[in-house]
C-alpha cells in the first residue's frame, strides 16, 4: 500500500470504525482503572512517591519549575523537567491533596495515546491494522501498567507519539501547521525526559521519506538539512534546561547543576565505554532485558512471536519475488537505485516504524545501566511494537484466508486471549502492595509532630515513608556508608553511628526509624550503641523483625507516654 494513501480519509471515519475504537479505548481504560484509586506503594512506588512528593509541595509552597522539592533533605534528582507533578498540583488546589489526581492524569495521557496510534496506524496501513495496534497497546502489560501510575512517562508518550504523528500528517498534507506542532511536541518529549534522543530516528527516516519522492539531489539536501535542522530545534529547550539554565540561574536545583556537569564524564569517556562492554558481555544482562524485560513483561512471548514469524515470512515472500525477475546486473547502477526507491516508498511506513524501534534498541545499548535497573525505561519500544504488531497480525490474517474458518477462529482466540491472559498475570505481579512502608510511615507519623523532622536508617533513601508520614527528614544511607570505609568492621560502623546520632541531635531530629534490612555490620555492637543513646517507640509486630528495627527516641532522657504502635492499620480505600 502506497505510504499516506488513507490520510485524507483519517479524519473522516466511518461510523463502524468510530464503534470499534471506542469497545476497544473502553477496554484500556478499565485496565488502566484497576486499582486506581490504592496507595502509591506497588512496583513502581519509589518513582511515583517521588513524583507525588512534588506535586504536594507545588500545592503547598509555590509552583517553584526551576526549583521543585521534596522532603529528603540532602537528596535531589531533578534531572527531569517537572511538567507532570506541576500539571497534577492544579488539580490539587481544586480538591486538596488526593493523589489518584496522577493516576487520572496518566490515565488521560494513555487514552491520548492509544488515540494516536490509532490514527498512525490507520493512515499507515489500514482499519484493520489500527485496531489491532490500538488493541495491543490497550492490553500490554507495561503498557497498562505505566499508563496509570503517578510518574511522567505517560506523557512523555503522549508528546513522542504526537510528534512521529504530525511529522507524518505533514509529510502528506505538506500544511506546515503540522510541522510547527511536530517540533513542539518533539521538544517537550525531549525536556521532560533527554532520553528521548531516540525519536531522531524515526524524525530522519520521515524525511528521507519526502526527499525520496523527488529525483534531485539538490531537494535531498535541502530536505536533510531541514530534518538537522528541526531537530536542532527541538533540542532547544533541552538544552536551556539540561545546560544553560544550571549554569545561569541560582535557583536551579543543585542535582541539577551535578546532572548537566558530569554528562561528558559519565556517557562519554572511555572508562563508560568500557563498562558498557562489561555489562553487555554478562549473560544476565541479556537474559534480563530481553528473556524478561521485553518478551515477558513489556511485549509478552505471544506478541514477540507474532513480530518475528511476520517479519521473517515477510523478508523470505519479498527475497522469492526479487529472485523470480530479471538478473539484477541487467540493471544500471541508477536504475537499480531508482528501484530501490520505489520500493521504499512503497513499505515507508514500515522501514519508519522498524528506524523507530531500532533507534530504542541503540539507545538501550548505550545505556545499559539505566535499562537494567529501571524497566520503564524501554517502555517507549512499545509504542513502534504496537503499530508493527497491528499491521503484523493482519499480515498473518491475510495469509490464512484460505484456511477453514475455525482454524482462523481459534488462531484469534488464542493470541489475543493469550496476550490479555498474560497480561493480567504480570499485572497482578506488578499492583501487590507493599504494606511494609505504610506501616512504617504511619508509625513516624503517630510519633512524631508535623513540623518534626525524622531520620531514616537504610540502604537507599525511600521517598515512600516521608511521603506518607507528610515528614520532612535526613536519611543515612548505610551501604554509602560502606563504600567511604571499605575496610571498616561492625565496631567502626557502631562509633559511625553514635556520631550521627549526635549530629541528629544537633539538628533536632527527634526520631530515628531504623529499618530491617541485610547489613552485615548492623549487629551486636550497633545494636549496643542503639540502646545507649535512644529509646525504642515502636517495633514491627512481625517476630522475625531484627531486634533494632523501629522507631527509636533520639532523645533518652525525653519521658513520653507513647503506646508502641505494633501495626498501624491500612488505609480505608
Amino acid at each position: 500500500m502506497q505510504f499516506g494513501a488513507n490520510i485524507r480519509s483519517r479524519f473522516k471515519v466511518p461510523a463502524q470504525d468510530r464503534r470499534v475504537f471506542f469497545y476497544i479505548l473502553v477496554l484500556g481504560l478499565g485496565l488502566r482503572l484497576w486499582g486506581v484509586t490504592q496507595p502509591l506503594l506497588d512496583y513502581a512506588s519509589w518513582r511515583q512517591t517521588f513524583t507525588a512528593m512534588i506535586a504536594r509541595n507545588f500545592y503547598r509552597s509555590g509552583m517553584e519549575l526551576l526549583a521543585p522539592q521534596i522532603d529528603v533533605i540532602g537528596v535531589q534528582n531533578f534531572a527531569a523537567f517537572p511538567l507532570f507533578p506541576a500539571i497534577v498540583s492544579l488539580f490539587y488546589h481544586i480538591t486538596g491533596v488526593w493523589e489518584g489526581w496522577g493516576r487520572l492524569t496518566a490515565v488521560f495521557c494513555a487514552l491520548g495515546v492509544q488515540l494516536q496510534i490509532w490514527y498512525l496506524a490507520r493512515s499507515l496501513f489500514s482499519s484493520r491494522a489500527a485496531h489491532a495496534a490500538a488493541a495491543l497497546f490497550a492490553i500490554l502489560p507495561m503498557a497498562v501498567y505505566y499508563t496509570r501510575v503517578f510518574m511522567p512517562e505517560p506523557l512523555l508518550l503522549l508528546f513522542g507519539i504526537s510528534a512521529i504523528n504530525a511529522l507524518h500528517t505533514w509529510l502528506v498534507t505538506r500544511h506546515w501547521r503540522w510541522m510547527g506542532a511536530a517540533v513542539a511536541a518533539l521538544a517537550l518529549s525531549f525536556v521532560l525526559k533527554i532520553s528521548s534522543l531516540y525519536l531522531a530516528a524515526p524524525w530522519i527516516m520521515i524525511f528521507l521519506t519526502a526527499a525520496l519522492r523527488h529525483n534531485s539531489r539538490s531537494v535531498f539536501l535541502i530536505t536533510m538539512a531541514c530534518a538537522a535542522a528541526t531537530l536542532a530545534l527541538a533540542l532547544l529547550p533541552a538544552w536551556a534546561w539540561y545546560v544553560w539554565l544550571p549554569a545561569h540561574s541560582t535557583n536551579a536545583a543543585s542535582s541539577l547543576i551535578s546532572a548537566s556537569s558530569s554528562v561528558g564524564s559519565q556517557f562519554f569517556k572511555s572508562e563508560a565505554w568500557l563498562m558498557r562492554l562489561l555489562i553487555w558481555s554478562q549473560p544476565d544482562t541479556w537474559i534480563k532485558l530481553f528473556g524478561s524485560r521485553l518478551l515477558e513483561y513489556h511485549l509478552t512471548w505471544l506478541v514477540a512471536l507474532l513480530l518475528a514469524g511476520s517479519g521473517i515470512h515477510w523478508v523470505i515472500s519479498h527475497w522469492r519475488e526479487s529472485r523470480q525477475g530479471a538478473e539484477r546486473q541487467q540493471y544500471s547502477r541508477r536504475e537499480r537505485w531508482n528501484q530501490a526507491a520505489a520500493f521504499y516508498q512503497r513499505r515507508a511506513g514500515l522501514f519508519i516504524l522498524l528506524s523507530w524501534f531500532t533507534g530504542m534498541l541503540i539507545f538501550m545499548a548505550a545505556f545499559p545501566v539505566f535499562n537494567v535497573l529501571h524497566e520503564y525505561y524501554q517502555l517507549p519500544l512499545i509504542l513502534p511494537a504496537a503499530l508493527l504488531g497491528g499491521q503484523a497480525w493482519v499480515y498473518v490474517w491475510q495469509k490464512t484466508a484460505r484456511c477453514k474458518q475455525w482454524i482462523r477462529l481459534s488462531l484469534g482466540i488464542l493470541f489475543w486471549g493469550g496476550t490479555l491472559t498474560l497480561s493480567l498475570y504480570r499485572l497482578q505481579d506488578r499492583l501487590q502492595i507493599n504494606w511494609q512502608y505504610w506501616q512504617e510511615a504511619q508509625a513516624m507519623r503517630q510519633h512524631s509532630a508535623p513540623r518534626q523532622k525524622v531520620a531514616i536508617l537504610d540502604t537507599m533513601p525511600h521517598p515512600e515513608l516521608y511521603y506518607y508520614a507528610d515528614r520532612q527528614g535526613y536519611v543515612l544511607p548505610v551501604f554509602a556508608h560502606g563504600n567511604i570505609l571499605p575496610g571498616q568492621n561492625a565496631a567502626e560502623f557502631s562509633n559511625f553511628a553514635a556520631a550521627e546520632f549526635q549530629r541528629l541531635r544537633a539538628l533536632g531530629v527527634p526520631l530515628l526509624l531504623v529499618r530491617d534490612m541485610q547489613y552485615p555490620l548492623i549487629s551486636g555492637p550497633f545494636l549496643d550503641q542503639l540502646q545507649r543513646s535512644c529509646r525504642q517507640l515502636w517495633r514491627p509486630a512481625s517476630k522475625a523483625a531484627a531486634p533494632w528495627t523501629g522507631i527509636w527516641s533520639m532523645d533518652c532522657e525525653m519521658q513520653t507516654d507513647h503506646k508502641v504502635l505494633m501495626q498501624p492499620g491500612r488505609p480505608n480505600r
